[in-house]
């Protein structure tokens, strides 16, 4: 795969399914991108200002784990969000 890891390593490594990292490989093949698409039957698991609190949050703090993120950010919040699912 594109960084050098077997598709059959990654699941283990990005804490996924195999099923997720088969069908976003072969998004990126197909589309050139794995961007997340909005299903409009599931709803938001977080809202756009989280997701951008988030990201601000990792530029500024750039040698910060994401599980220290989301907890830094559910500390702010009083609200739990889950870092890894899948």
């Amino acid at each position: 795969m594109e960084i050098g890891l077997l598709q059959a390593d990654a699941p283990r490594l990005l804490y996924v399914s195999r099923r997720v990292v088969h069908r976003l490989w072969n998004r990126y093949q197909t589309e050139v991108s794995v961007s997340i698409r909005h299903v409009p039957s599931h709803p938001r698991t977080t809202t756009p200002a989280v997701n951008r609190f988030i990201a601000l949050s990792a530029r500024r703090r750039r040698r910060i784990c994401v599980l220290q993120l989301v907890a830094d950010r559910s500390v702010a919040s009083g609200r739990r969000i889950y870092a890894i699912t899948g």
